[in-house]
């Protein structure tokens, strides 16, 4: 109790909180893990897409698809929703890792319909 009669949580022993932390760093861990199998499987797709499309003489990208993927994102996370979304379609479609916080870095793409995400701020991944 503090102040007489407000009680107050007590934080738990630092063994007790440190297990606790290092449990949810694991499930982190594992979850990460996780998605980036899932991503390299999404790559792997999305590369063998635009294979097939150059190869039938179309374009490499589909901005229609693309503003459809960041919408998704944007429905189940929001504007950082967006961003997550942006980053995943620039790796996907061949920018490098790293290359989308870099200013200038859309200029390196392989076509001009490919600009990279507006990064606003902040760590992204």
């Amino acid at each position: 109790m503090s102040d007489g009669n407000i009680p107050t949580a007590q934080a738990p022993a630092a063994p007790d909180l440190d297990q606790e932390i290092d449990r949810h760093r694991r499930r982190i861990d594992e979850l990460d893990a996780q998605l980036a199998t899932l991503f390299h499987q999404r790559r792997a797709h999305s590369r063998r897409i635009q294979d097939l499309r150059t190869d039938a003489a179309r374009d490499r990208l589909d901005g229609r698809r693309e503003e459809r993927v960041r919408a998704r994102y944007r429905a189940a996370l929001g504007a950082d929703g967006d961003q997550l979304a942006a980053a995943i379609l620039w790796l996907c479609r061949g920018g490098e890792p790293g290359d989308w916080t870099r200013p200038g870095a859309a200029g390196k793409e392989r076509t001009a319909h490919a600009n990279g995400p507006e990064v606003k701020s902040g760590p992204h991944l």
